[in-house]
């Protein structure tokens, strides 16, 4: 299967895609150019069937794809490219980002972590918690840096 989108301006762009036996995409190739490019693919939990992984061309990738039991998303880990930045002494590598959250009984997300592995950053990680009122709407958002409370944001809502 394959798509093709036509901008007002520039070239058509069209990808292809291939499935495995349960219709799931596997990869996906950029077949604008003579010779198609493997631009990403994917890899699912033979017990699940959910998705475990995916590769990007670039080498970037997303894994590490955790789940609730419900199965919504609870943690993924980021990788980048590991050239170094051009003019950097010493250079400098993007490390992983991991990305977690915490979920309330009903699924939303109460408090997430985000961790930038870049080592020039000490790993810095990055929090924040949420707060809603009896009606279900967003009443505060904290985001602290390091365990260093940052922002803290209130909300309110005038009763008619």
């Amino acid at each position: 299967m394959s798509t093709t989108v036509t901008p007002p301006a520039g070239d058509a762009v069209s990808q292809g895609y291939t499935y495995d036996l349960d219709g799931r995409v596997t990869t996906v190739t950029d077949t604008s150019e003579s010779s198609p490019v493997l631009l990403a693919t994917a890899v699912y939990d033979s017990t699940t069937g959910e998705l475990q992984s995916v590769t990007y061309a670039n080498d970037s990738g997303l894994s590490d794809l955790e789940r609730s039991g419900a199965g919504a998303p609870t943690s993924m880990t980021w990788t980048f490219l590991t050239i170094p930045a051009i003019g950097e002494d010493p250079p400098v590598v993007q490390g992983a980002v991991t990305d977690s959250v915490i979920r309330s009984q009903s699924g939303r997300i109460i408090a997430n972590t985000l961790t930038d592995g870049d080592p020039l950053n000490g790993d810095t990680v990055y929090r924040s918690a949420y707060e809603f009122d009896a009606a279900a709407r967003l009443s505060q958002a904290t985001l602290s840096v390091n365990d260093v409370v940052d922002h803290v944001l209130g909300y309110s809502f005038a009763n008619y």
